[in-house]
């Protein structure tokens, strides 16, 4: 039977949450799956992020997702957000401030980022965001082209390339959360469905005054005491777009955030300390920060090719404690073994406290991203040291299979 609406915040207790995306359309089962195949024109606004993360275009240049797809992009990665129309670079992303990197309560959740595109996305009009505060109770649209699987299966076979919508309840919420239970035919809407893996960041629509508006933003899927995720009784998480209106509306009213592969000079959009900058050549010269500061020291040791220039570098930079013998031994079997001398080749800024440096191997000719991250303070010590293998910089960014697309870099 279906839960009452009434439903408190007391069930989130009752969640076993899947810190994890939800990659699925899951449908009634006693419907056939043709039921729930959605025309592509009718979703034009939704497109898929490097072929994993579902997205909304909300304004002309700007997509609405789950930031926990994209909390990892860096300057360096020139991610592609392709729509049924053709194929567009992300050359901007700004994560919530408040994105807690997980869901400890899932009843309080920020899990929303916004993507800045190179262009407008054209012949596509962004869907409006849903303002009221009326949203329990209504009945919703979902929609992605995740796995497709059935309330008694739970999610089958490969992520498919067809666009399929379902239907479902709001039935609690919180500040932040929609919740949608998905029930068996029994209590269900007619294209009862629920999310499940491949549709994290994939919009909950609902219908106002004749109108499509983006009421929520897929997050997780959860599953009660006793139910498997998936199945019928799982618990989808939406974040609710109402609450977040005005956060998203001054992002895309402020200046643009700039992270694409653009060798354009670093550019800092104020008030948005998560944007990355535009990457800058090094044949410029190093920028100016403490963190450019230290990075530049660090590359000077690294050219030494000696265990004690290392060992100095974390002595000079590394907090008060820091075994800076132990640092450098990491240092050379994660990085001097395997990839020999590195070149640094161009720079990205996070804030003054955090730049990401791009370098190449001659060694076996790959390409390293590292990043640092100093205190903001005096004497500015090194807080966190990272690195990513990066794909070849020269290489045109990957799109959609088959999608319309064309090099806006002046490639």
């Amino acid at each position: 039977m279906r839960r009452p609406l009434a439903i408190t915040l007391t069930i989130s207790a009752a969640l076993s949450l899947v810190a994890g995306s939800i990659e699925a359309i899951l449908v009634r089962h006693d419907l056939p799956a043709e039921a729930f195949v959605a025309d592509p024109a009718d979703l034009a606004a939704v497109g898929w992020l490097d072929e994993r993360l579902e997205s909304v275009l909300v304004a002309p240049r700007w997509a609405l997702t789950a930031a926990h797809g994209v909390e990892a992009v860096g300057p360096f990665d020139r991610p592609h957000l392709t729509f049924p129309v053709g194929c567009y670079r992300v050359v901007g992303v700004v994560l919530h401030p408040q994105w807690e990197g997980g869901w400890p309560r899932p009843w309080e959740i920020h899990d929303l980022a916004l993507l800045y595109l190179d262009r407008p996305v054209a012949g596509v009009g962004p869907i409006p965001l849903y303002r009221r505060t009326d949203e329990l109770g209504r009945t919703a649209t979902l929609a992605g082209r995740g796995k497709l699987g059935t309330g008694l299966t739970g999610p089958e076979g490969d992520k498919g390339e067809a666009f399929r919508r379902a239907t479902n309840r709001i039935d609690s919420l919180s500040d932040t959360t929609l919740f949608l239970i998905f029930d068996d035919p029994e209590s269900a809407t007619e294209l009862e469905g629920a999310g499940a893996p491949g549709d994290s960041g994939g919009p909950l629509f609902l219908d106002h005054d004749g109108r499509r508006l983006l009421a929520g933003i897929s997050s997780a899927g959860t599953g009660m005491k006793g139910v498997s995720q998936g199945r019928y009784g799982t618990v989808d998480l939406y974040v609710r777009v109402s609450a977040f209106s005005s956060w998203i509306d001054g992002v895309i009213g402020a200046e643009a955030p700039t992270t694409g592969w653009s060798w354009a000079d670093p550019t800092f959009a104020p008030g948005q300390p998560e944007a990355w900058s535009a990457p800058r050549p090094l044949a410029d010269g190093w920028p100016s920060s403490p963190a450019a500061d230290l990075a530049r020291d660090f590359f000077a040791a690294y050219a030494e090719r000696t265990l004690a220039a290392l060992e100095g570098f974390y002595s000079r930079h590394g907090e008060p404690g820091t075994d800076a013998a132990a640092k450098a031994r990491r240092l050379q079997q994660g990085l001097r073994e395997p990839y020999g001398p590195l070149e640094p080749i161009a720079t990205a800024a996070r804030s003054e406290g955090e730049i990401g440096v791009l370098a190449h191997s001659p060694q076996d000719a790959s390409w390293i991203s590292l990043g640092f991250a100093v205190d903001p303070r005096p004497p500015h010590r090194l807080q966190r040291l990272y690195m990513k293998r990066e794909r070849d910089p020269r290489e045109p960014p990957r799109c959609g299979a088959g999608a319309p697309w064309r090099r806006s870099d002046g490639g």
